[in-house]
């Protein structure tokens, strides 16, 4: 089968979800014999390098088209480079596609889909978020689904789900194993509330405080790291002040932030969809320690690793727990990082979670499942 995949931004953007999981899944239909055609244009979510490639090029098996444009201009693309954007588009649905893989609801998304089904080309819209619970997209023949909580989630608001294929996240191992990997940092990304950025303040500060030798890293996505910091010190609490606490940009590409990670942090107040983090730290002999909330626990092999936030704590709110309600996070911590035997362990039971996310297992289904919409 031809895929053409088409997005607003760069599937190089390491602080977006949704492109890495397109970019993963365009790399699995691939290397599957599959022809892959991706047109995207090099913006990306949050702060990274201006070198990421752009242009015409062949990497991972995949055929990539993709259009530069402006930093600070990056959302208005359909301005800058819409018509040669649309004009590609046009002609490679022109010449024959099976599937066109996409996401995003606005007019010019719309119109792309409206486009492809004319030539006879069917549509495979990705879900990474609960944006479009209000309607369902229009012109799509199958949505994509990374998790059961979200697969539910959209069917209890469309009230149908038999239009949603759930399949697990795309993970490319070769595209996130680290080099030579040496654990050492615990690790927090992307410092935003809905990430628990409130949560992660009380956090740091009694790891600051009360376990000065475990190495706290903080890394920028989104939002660069030092908005934790920030947020912190509007808070009273000085997080500078511990020299245990790290804070470190965005790394454009993730083999180099697992090289030294051991525990994820991912405390997050909001229902996540999914989560591509705890996958790729299994893969790297990491931990990833996450919040009940949304699909994360689906992500993770056990009970063990899903640990509980205040149900009071949500996106909108900017309340820092006190010490009691993070010292479930604090203890765990503590115990993977001063006892080797536990972490060799937990890492173990981490890694036997990863055979679902395993492509052999999944891909064979979803193909047919497409084959289905015929």
């Amino acid at each position: 089968m031809k895929f053409l995949f088409a997005t607003g931004r760069t599937p190089f953007d390491s602080t977006s979800g949704a492109a890495q999981a397109s970019l993963h899944l365009a790399v699995h239909l691939a290397a599957g014999g599959n022809e892959v055609v991706f047109l995207a244009t090099s913006g990306t979510e949050g702060p990274l390098p201006e070198d990421l490639p752009v242009g015409g090029f062949e990497k991972f098996g995949v055929r990539f088209v993709i259009f530069p444009v402006e930093e600070a201009r990056k959302h208005s693309w359909h301005y800058l480079v819409g018509e040669e954007y649309a004009a590609y588009f046009r002609s490679e649905c022109e010449v024959g596609a099976d599937w066109l893989v996409t996401f995003g609801d606005e007019e010019p998304d719309r119109e792309r889909r409206r486009l492809a089904r004319e030539h006879g080309v069917r549509v495979l819209f990705g879900l990474h978020n609960q944006h479009y619970a209000g309607e369902m997209p229009e012109e799509v023949d199958l949505f994509l689904s990374p998790s059961r909580f979200l697969s539910d989630f959209y069917a209890q608001h469309w009230g149908d789900g038999s239009g949603i294929a759930t399949f697990p996240t795309p993970v490319v191992p070769d595209l996130v194993r680290a080099r030579s990997p040496d654990p050492v940092f615990v690790s927090f990304v992307n410092p935003q509330p809905a990430k628990g950025l409130y949560f992660m303040i009380r956090l740091a500060e009694q790891i600051g405080r009360h376990a000065p030798e475990i190495p706290l890293r903080i890394v920028g996505g989104r939002l660069p790291a030092e908005a934790l910091a920030s947020a912190a010190r509007a808070n009273g609490i000085e997080l500078t002040e511990f020299e245990n606490i790290y804070l470190a940009e965005n790394y454009p590409d993730v083999r180099d932030f697992w090289v030294h990670n051991r525990i994820l942090l991912m405390p997050s107040v909001w229902d996540e969809p999914a989560g591509r983090m705890p996958v790729e730290a299994a893969i790297n002999g990491s931990i990833a320690l996450v919040s009940p909330r949304g699909g994360l626990p689906e992500q993770v092999a056990c009970s063990e690793f899903v640990l509980p936030v205040p149900e009071d704590l949500t996106p909108e709110s900017e309340r820092v727990p006190s010490a009691a309600e993070v010292r479930p996070w604090f203890e765990r911590i503590v115990v993977y990082c001063e006892d080797e035997r536990v972490f060799e362990e937990a890492v173990i039971r981490a890694r036997a979670g990863l055979a679902r996310f395993d492509v052999g297992r999944w891909m064979p289904g979803l193909l047919e499942r497409l084959a289905s919409c015929e």
